[in-house]
């Protein structure tokens, strides 16, 4: 009876808790999963734009957070059309103390990463979780970038994916393409050589 009382106690902790399955799902005051005309209040509609890896997703902006310096969210036009399958948000504070309070607080309420992603410079860190969500699997990763690097956002961001949606649509993306319908995709002229079509001008 007293190891229940001593688990009970444990787990009532908040860090051990979370740790213990509750997955990240919210962010930004949005939800993985919610239907993104529900939060009309909160985005900027006249962002709204084609994903640039994955055309069969949509992301807007959501309007100016304390704390923010910008965030965005994804959600999806097929098989979960309206849902939102992915969250980021980046943080005003862009120093690296600052990503490593994040870091030291996450770890409390998720447990240690799973993944490493970084540079031997320094000027790139980032630590990926997966978590169970039922049937889903969270991806959460934390960056912080100090580089000239376009291709990273500078400062520190902080991204959650339902890895599940993401997929689903990526799925019902390709089965409406092999069905003819018209999909949002350049093609490579006949004319235009693999260089130039791969090539900047």
């Amino acid at each position: 009876m007293r190891i229940w009382m001593v688990l009970a106690a444990l787990l009532s902790l908040p860090g051990l808790a979370l740790a213990a399955g509750s997955a990240p799902l919210e962010l930004a005051g949005l939800r993985l999963g919610g239907d993104i005309a529900q939060y009309a209040q909160l985005i900027d509609t006249d962002s709204a734009s084609k994903g640039f890896f994955r055309p069969h997703l949509e992301m807007v902006s959501l309007k100016a957070r304390e704390g923010l310096r910008s965030a965005y969210a994804d959600y999806g036009t097929c098989q979960n059309k309206g849902r939102i399958v992915r969250i980021k948000v980046n943080y005003a504070d862009g120093s690296l103390t600052f990503f490593e309070k994040l870091l030291t607080e996450l770890k409390k309420r998720y447990g240690k990463p799973e993944d490493w992603r970084g540079n031997p410079f320094g000027t790139l860190r980032a630590w990926k979780w997966s978590i169970a969500s039922g049937n889903d699997r969270i991806s959460m990763v934390l960056m912080y970038y100090a580089g000239d690097d376009g291709e990273y956002t500078e400062g520190n961001s902080l991204r959650i994916t339902s890895r599940n949606m993401v997929e689903e649509e990526d799925r019902c993306y390709a089965a409406r393409k092999d069905g003819g319908e018209p999909v949002t995709e350049l093609r490579k002229p006949a004319d235009m050589s693999e260089l130039d079509w791969l090539l900047p001008k």
